[in-house]
């Protein structure tokens, strides 16, 4: 039985390393892009930033400590403090889309992007194409349902895997 209990943490473990790749992949997304604001919304912009990057790093740390605890009720309080670090870092990246790019990229745009199904797309342009919010393209990633790639030091998505999904999603 502890073997199995074993077997799951593991396996929790390697779904909060998708989710933090993921939002890692994303944060440096939105880090790309030009954005006009005034004085006050741009510091408020750089806290929320800084404060989602101070949550990746700590769910990182966790994650490197989590594989030394043997305790089970250590285990799961520690994974439920990198749950809780993946959560905030995703309604803090959610509330910078909304609030400071709300304009969404486009469907010209976008189909000049991704000309070529094997040609990788941002998260957010994966999210756009299977028409779901990108918390719920994070939890395709983190099912194994799509893969994260690195492309040239940028998380992204195979277009002909996500056109895949999107097949599927159809149905």
């Amino acid at each position: 039985m502890e073997h199995l209990r074993d077997i799951q943490y593991t396996n929790t473990l390697k779904q909060i390393e998708r989710g933090l790749t993921f939002l890692e992949a994303e944060l440096k997304e939105l880090l790309t892009h030009e954005v006009m604001v005034n004085e006050s919304e741009e510091n408020t912009l750089n806290q929320i930033l800084n404060d989602a990057e101070r949550r990746i790093e700590a769910a990182r740390r966790g994650l490197s400590l989590a594989s030394k605890l043997k305790d089970p009720a250590q285990r799961k309080e520690h994974v439920g403090r990198m749950l809780g670090h993946l959560n905030r870092t995703r309604a803090l990246l959610d509330r910078v889309v909304k609030e400071f790019f709300p304009e969404k990229m486009d469907s010209e745009e976008f189909d000049a992007n991704a000309k070529s199904k094997d040609e990788f797309i941002s998260p957010q342009q994966a999210a756009q194409t299977l028409g779901i919010h990108p918390s719920r393209l994070q939890s395709l990633v983190m099912s194994n349902k799509l893969r994260m790639h690195n492309d040239n030091g940028r998380w992204a998505l195979k277009g002909s895997e996500v056109e895949a999904v999107a097949k599927t999603l159809q149905k």
